[in-house]
């Protein structure tokens, strides 16, 4: 029998960091008129020096004031019910996004509900038009975020969950896990670890590679150390057996992968000892 190759996934990738999408900010889209600004400034500026004076003085005073009221109108939400000024109602934004909760002059402030035409979706707790407070975010591939946003960002106690049911729960700080948290895997396995800026460093865990293939193990200082498995994209065990840093020892062939573990091709990766 032909032995099957091992796939070539003996180096670590790097970096290994929690890889959840970032939240949408309500009004996104506003943000494409800075490089729409920044080009016709450029046109201006560069016939700008070839009028007198008094024309100079004339054509600045247009061009900021044509700027300011741009500005005012690009950035105005459309209030499509109830009390927008202040009180509770619902605003539209020019790129679609829809958000229904208290408003203060037109902010969201307080509890509300946003949703985008993407399929993101957030309620909980605003503060000046941005998340701050406790919140749930559901992205569009049925993932989700439950717990403490501040100024728009993962911070505080919170519970991350993959569209497959792969929980991870414990502390953020600007939208990465950092300290101790637990991850739990479909099948109900518990590991318990601790992260350092969204990467992982000590303990037993699990990474999944992006081609499919995936570390299940024991990792020390954010590399493969003692004892782990390598399994390839298709469910198959290619290497079981002994590690040290990052690289393979001692091997034990195996032909089949317990269905306990996880197939999600979604990438994520904890370390930590099993409870």
């Amino acid at each position: 029998m032909k032995k099957k190759k091992e796939p070539k996934i003996t180096e670590s990738p790097a970096p290994r960091t929690f890889q959840a999408p970032p939240s949408s900010q309500i009004g996104e889209g506003r943000k494409g008129f800075v490089p729409f600004l920044k080009s016709i400034a450029a046109i201006v500026s560069s016939r700008f020096r070839a009028l007198s004076g008094s024309i100079r003085v004339a054509v600045a005073i247009v061009f900021v004031a044509v700027i300011f009221l741009f500005l005012r109108s690009w950035g105005n939400a459309k209030c499509i019910s109830g009390n927008c000024k202040d009180g509770l109602g619902s605003l539209e934004y020019r790129n679609g996004d829809i958000y229904e909760g208290m408003l203060k002059d037109k902010v969201p402030v307080g509890y509300g509900v946003y949703r985008n035409p993407q399929g993101d979706y957030f309620q909980g707790s605003w503060l000046n038009g941005l998340k701050h407070g406790e919140g749930e975010y559901t992205y569009p591939n049925g993932a989700k975020y439950e717990g403490t946003f501040v100024m728009n960002h993962k911070q505080g106690n919170g519970t991350y969950t993959w569209a497959d049911g792969t929980v991870l729960k414990g502390y953020w700080l600007n939208d990465e896990p950092e300290g101790k948290a637990v991850l739990r895997l479909p099948d109900g396995t518990s590991l318990s670890g601790t992260y350092s800026h969204g990467v992982i460093s000590e303990g037993e865990g699990i990474y999944m590679y992006v081609d499919g293939s995936k570390y299940i193990g024991s990792w020390k200082g954010g590399k493969r150390d003692g004892f782990g498995t390598l399994v390839s994209p298709e469910g198959l065990i290619v290497f079981r057996g002994t590690w040290a840093m990052d690289r393979q020892l001692e091997q034990r062939e195996e032909r089949i992968v317990p269905k306990t573990e996880p197939t999600t091709p979604t990438k994520k990766h904890h370390k930590g000892k099993r409870k």
